[in-house]
C-alpha cells in the first residue's frame, strides 16, 4: 500500500518540476511514483496506491481494510507530512493516534509500516498495537521522500528491514550520488547541509 502526498514539499519544488517537465501539472508525488513505482513492482505482487488528491481518512481506512481482506502479509509505505501523533498531507491530518486506536489488534496481516513524515516515530507504538510487526519512522524533521529507495535497493529476497546496517553505512554516499538530490539542489534554494541533516537514522521498531 503506497501513499505519497505532501503539499509543503511540492510547493518548495514546484518551480523546479515545472522547469524540468515543462508543465505545471507534474507534481512531486508523480515523480516519486515514477521513480519508486517500478522498484515496488519488483518487490510486491499487489500494490494499492492512493493518489495525492484522494488521501483522507476514508480512502486510507478503506485501503487498509482491502489489504486485510486479501489475507496476505502487506506493507504500508507513507511518504507524507507529519507532526506529533498525526499523519498529514500538509493541510490538517488524515490519520492519527485516535484513528489507530480504533484498529487496535485488528490488523492481522500488516507486516511493515514505513513513515517518512516528521515526528512519525510518535505513532510507532500505535501501529504496533494495531498489529504492525515492524515500524520505521523518524523522530524529528525529515523531508527526504526518496529515502525509502535505500530500503528497496537493499532488498535481495530477504527481509528488506535487514537494510538497517545498509542505511547507516551508505546513507551519505547514496545522498551525494543521487541524481534526484543533484537535481533538487541545482533547482531550489534548499540548503544542502540542512537537507543532508534530514537523512537521520530512522527508528526501526520490531514487535
Amino acid at each position: 500500500m503506497f501513499v505519497a502526498a505532501d503539499r509543503n514539499s511540492h510547493r518548495i519544488l514546484a518551480k523546479a518540476l515545472e522547469k524540468a517537465y515543462q508543465s505545471q501539472e507534474v507534481r512531486l508525488e508523480d515523480v516519486i511514483w515514477w521513480y519508486i513505482g517500478p522498484k515496488l513492482a519488483r518487490v510486491y505482487t499487489t500494490i494499492v496506491r492512493i493518489p495525492h488528491n484522494r488521501v483522507g481518512y476514508l480512502s486510507f481506512n478503506n485501503a487498509i481494510s482491502y489489504m486485510e481482506s486479501l489475507g496476505k502479509p502487506y506493507d504500508i509505505l507513507l511518504l507524507t507530512h507529519g507532526y506529533k501523533n498525526h499523519l498529514s498531507t500538509g493541510s490538517g491530518y488524515f490519520f492519527s493516534y485516535r484513528e489507530l486506536s480504533l484498529l487496535k489488534s485488528q490488523l492481522s496481516f500488516l507486516d511493515l509500516v514505513f513513515m517518512a513524515g516528521c515526528k512519525s516515530a510518535t505513532l510507532i507504538e500505535d501501529w504496533h498495537q494495531a498489529g504492525a510487526k515492524t515500524v520505521i519512522a523518524f523522530a524529528d524533521k525529515h523531508n527526504h521522500h526518496f529515502y525509502i529507495d535505500m530500503f528497496l535497493g537493499a532488498f535481495n529476497g530477504d527481509n528488506p528491514l535487514e537494510a538497517d546496517n545498509f542505511v547507516k553505512q551508505h546513507k551519505i554516499s547514496y545522498a551525494s550520488n543521487s541524481p534526484l538530490l543533484t537535481f533538487i539542489m541545482a533547482n531550489t534554494n534548499i540548503d544542502p547541509q540542512l537537507y543532508m541533516n534530514g537523512l537521520l537514522d530512522p527508528n526501526i521498531s520490531n514487535r
